[in-house]
């Protein structure tokens, strides 16, 4: 079975950029992009199947307070300088500066 990568980034450079080196530095073919907003995010995110995915990369968004979404997958990796209101999960990978 091949390895499928999720990304669920903001409409900006900084994602494109993201998405761009990730698959240049890793030849990845089986790449799907989300494109959503901060306030699209969870009907985005039930759109997909997270378990359907081996990583699913969450790049971008801080602001997590009213996530009505169960996150706390090993699969599941949110990447950002600050994040806001993060539940507290077990599983979920967390890179950040602060919360």
């Amino acid at each position: 079975m091949q390895e499928k990568y999720c990304f669920v980034v903001p409409s900006n450079i900084e994602a494109a950029t993201c998405i761009l080196a990730f698959k240049w530095f890793t030849q990845k073919e089986d790449v799907t992009v989300i494109v959503s907003s901060e306030s699209n995010l969870i009907n985005d995110l039930n759109k997909i199947k997270l378990d359907n995915f081996k990583f699913v990369y969450i790049v971008g968004f801080y602001n997590f307070k009213n996530f009505d979404l169960n996150l706390d997958k090993k699969n599941v990796y949110i990447i950002n300088k600050k994040v806001l209101g993060m539940p507290n999960f077990k599983n979920l990978h967390l890179y950040s500066d602060g919360i």
